[in-house]
């Protein structure tokens, strides 16, 4: 559909501010909880903390992993933001990377292949909000941003090809492969069908352009196949057929906290997608037919170069039918691929030649949706910002270099690791720290075993922090507990509190987060 004039020069910034409507849920509290965000933010700190050397207690609990893993780049993204910005400031300007970034990443895509398919790039909005944005998978959710801003760069590159631009493709490939290592195999399948094309269509004009993409792409490719055949898969899970495809028909990866509040709109953005994919089949095959010309054209004149996010969409849709959900250590692979094949169709659908009758209810649609999504979002996310605010009162009475013993009671999966805003202001060893727990990222604990079990350290047979072998549970110098523990009654909650009211005395107090300090 093309723009009229008056509205071509502003479409642009009208564009910019939806996305920057997006961006109120982070803007509007003073802090964005996610599930890992914490975490992640945490072992920034510590990075810069190693780095510097002059933190004697984090260097004797932490160190860098001694492999070159994909899945940094997030942390890089923290710890450069928190060179300059207080803590809470470098992690929402993370979350902004991406709340800004996937969109504008998304419509450089679309812009780049036709600039009158401007309006259909507001089909990406509904997507920033999705389950992942919200467990804070900060390198997952910069993998889709780099897959669209790649795919879009190549594609430029043969209108103003040059040695820097090239370079440039070689940066946002390597960033791609450190963000997610199974978003890099899907950027390395779409710049290889979109190849494949412009060899079928035209050889010899497209081979050396062909060849040094592979060049390109050649080093980061070694790292993963490296990657892969250096770490098996250690227990492989399954989800059946039918789980998957209820995955599906209520696009659960755009359900982030509440399925009732959520499941409607997630599924009108998910017929939506259909529908236009079906509508664009049904005119390019029509258009085909009725061409007058039609039998003097080779049937490869039917496909486009952008056609190759709709072989994508079906390739992952298989993937999706096939590939474990769990390796026994990362999970939520079909709702990953569940995501990416509905991202792949949109990429497709943003490239056709949609009529006025079909475009305008789209977009009335998305609009709808996307400003539901944000009211919800800031709304839910006011009590969570609230938690985080007790944690950061608590942390003003932790001395720095001591050991911090969190006890999560709340019974709430998105507070799991918000124990952790404990850690952002000041140098503290925080036995809940999951990344150093896992192979996969920068840091790792140096003592990874939990002390041996005695009669009167009860927390040791209820969790499995590492702590100092030699002195147990006397390196313990703050415990941590959120939630309702009143809730609980088990034993070893009611033996863990014996034990600290035995030990500890009370240094703060909110209606989430106590504090507690080792008695004198």
């Amino acid at each position: 559909m093309k723009l009229p004039d008056a509205y071509r020069r502003f479409e642009p910034l009208v564009f910019f501010l939806f996305a920057l409507l997006g961006a109120l849920p982070v803007f509007m509290v003073s802090y964005f909880p996610t599930l890992d965000g914490p975490a992640h933010q945490y072992n920034a700190r510590l990075m810069r903390y190693l780095i510097g050397g002059h933190e004697p207690m984090i260097n004797s609990y932490f160190m860098f992993s001694r492999e070159i893993l994909p899945n940094w780049f997030g942390h890089a993204l923290l710890f450069f933001f928190n060179l300059f910005l207080p803590s809470a400031y470098a992690v929402k300007a993370v979350l902004l990377c991406y709340i800004l970034g996937l969109p504008l990443a998304f419509r450089y895509l679309v812009v780049g292949l036709d600039r009158g398919n401007a309006l259909l790039s507001y089909l990406i909005f509904p997507y920033v909000y999705t389950l992942f944005f919200l467990l804070g998978f900060y390198n997952f959710n910069m993998a889709l941003v780099l897959l669209f801003l790649a795919s879009g760069y190549w594609i430029r590159s043969a209108i103003k090809p040059g040695v820097l631009r090239y370079a440039g493709m070689f940066v946002l490939v390597v960033c791609t492969y450190f963000s997610h290592l199974f978003v890099f195999v899907v950027l390395m399948m779409i710049l290889g069908l979109y190849e494949a094309g412009g060899l079928i269509r035209d050889f010899r004009s497209r081979l050396r352009k062909s060849l040094l993409l592979a060049l390109i792409c050649i080093p980061s490719v070694l790292l993963c196949f490296f990657y892969l055949i250096g770490h098996e898969l250690p227990n492989k899970v399954y989800l059946p057929s039918e789980e998957l495809t209820h995955y599906i028909l209520n696009f659960s990866p755009l359900i982030t906290l509440d399925f009732q509040a959520l499941v409607s709109y997630s599924q009108a953005t998910m017929w939506l997608a259909l529908c236009l994919s079906g509508i664009a089949c049904c005119l390019r095959v029509t258009r085909f037919l009725q061409s007058p010309d039609r039998k003097s054209q080779s049937f490869l004149s039917f496909f486009k170069g952008g056609d190759g996010w709709l072989m994508l969409s079906v390739l992952l849709l298989l993937l999706y039918y096939v590939l474990p959900d769990s390796d026994g250590i990362a999970g939520y692979v079909s709702l990953r691929l569940c995501l990416l094949v509905f991202l792949a169709l949109l990429a497709w659908i943003a490239q056709q030649q949609l009529p006025f009758w079909a475009l305008i209810p789209a977009l009335v649609i998305t609009i709808g949706v996307f400003q539901k999504q944000v009211r919800y979002h800031i709304e839910s996310t006011k009590e969570l910002s609230s938690i985080a605010e007790q944690f950061q009162e608590a942390a003003h009475y932790l001395e720095p270099d001591k050991v911090v013993l969190p006890l999560d009671y709340s019974g709430n999966w998105m507070m799991g690791h918000m124990s952790n805003y404990l850690g952002h202001e000041k140098p503290v060893v925080l036995l809940e720290n999951y990344e150093a727990s896992l192979p996969f990222f920068p840091l790792r604990f140096i003592q990874s075993s939990p002390a041996p079990v005695s009669a009167d350290s009860p927390v040791n047979q209820c969790n499995g922090y590492p702590w100092d072998r030699n002195k147990g549970l006397q390196t313990i110098d703050y415990v941590c507990t959120y939630g309702r523990v009143d809730n609980h009654t088990d034993s070893c909650v009611v033996q863990t509190g014996r034990w600290i009211a035995n030990n500890y005395v009370q240094v703060y107090e909110g209606s989430w987060v106590h504090l507690y300090k080792r008695k004198k």
